[in-house]
């Protein structure tokens, strides 16, 4: 995560601090607002575009 990207999921502080449920939480909220655009490579791996 980018900082920003990162607040703009209602994270706080540093994500490499956070724990890797509260990161998986985050990724899921990103994924709902901006789509699988975030990680091109495993969406296209997994054929999700």
């Amino acid at each position: 995560f980018t900082l920003p990207t990162w607040q703009a999921v209602g994270g706080s502080g540093l994500p490499s601090d956070a724990s890797a449920a509260e990161q998986t939480m985050r990724a899921q909220i990103l994924q709902q607002r901006a789509g699988w655009g975030q990680w091109p490579a495993c969406a296209a791996k997994l054929g999700l575009y």
